[in-house]
């Protein structure tokens, strides 16, 4: 039996010298990426052209979405209104949990942290 990464290779020599059986290795006992995460609904990605999901620095939100701005201006005008605070449109959620108001782009961020940003559905 050897591990190889993400496989479990067994080798069953006993029953047929040459075959082998592989075994994915669950999902849940690989390493997960260290760095918070960020996620955008599909509408607003496709809407903005940016991927749905990557990685953000350690650090607060602000400074977070602030390495994407440079790489997605269009993402910036999107969230950001004139004075720098986020849309009232949107909403945000750190680990699943809603965190909306002034100081939602202040809210540090590290480790496996997630943020997830989508626009705010409204109706009756």
């Amino acid at each position: 039996m050897e591990r190889d990464g993400g496989l479990l290779v067994i080798l069953n020599e006993d029953a047929f010298p040459f075959s082998f059986l592989l075994y994915c290795v669950d999902t849940v006992s690989r390493p997960r990426n260290r760095m918070p995460q960020i996620e955008f609904s599909l509408q607003l990605a496709e809407h903005v052209g940016c991927p749905t999901e990557g990685d953000l620095p350690e650090g607060t939100i602000r400074e977070g979405l602030a390495s994407w701005f440079e790489r997605y201006p269009k993402l910036s005008e999107y969230l950001m209104d004139s004075d720098g605070n986020l849309r009232a449109h949107l909403s945000v959620f750190l680990d699943g949990e809603m965190v909306n108001g002034a100081e939602v782009l202040e809210r540090h961020i590290a480790g496996r942290q997630e943020v997830f940003v989508m626009q705010a559905i409204s109706g009756g």
